[in-house]
């Protein structure tokens, strides 16, 4: 399995083999600090929309309860 070979963000402008890279780069680099304005902007944003209280998986697990709660069992119990 390939570990950490990239940027998870395919517009985040550090790589591996970057010939500015140092210890100092997100310091100094222009081009990270123009991507990370961006990014920050797009975190802000999406921070602000209105989410769900409950996760997907959450509310599937209630409507499969429901669904399966409302099914007739005709005859349960009755001796023949």
């Amino acid at each position: 399995m390939a570990f950490n070979i990239g940027p998870i963000d395919q517009d985040c402008p550090c790589e591996r083999n970057c010939p500015d890279r140092n210890p100092e780069c997100h310091g100094g680099c222009e081009r990270y600090a123009k991507w990370r304005k961006k990014k920050d902007a797009e975190i802000a944003e999406r921070n602000s929309r209105p989410r769900d209280i409950m996760s997907d998986a959450k509310k599937k697990a209630i409507w499969n309860k429901l669904r399966t709660s409302r099914r007739v069992r005709y005859n349960k119990g009755v001796e023949r």
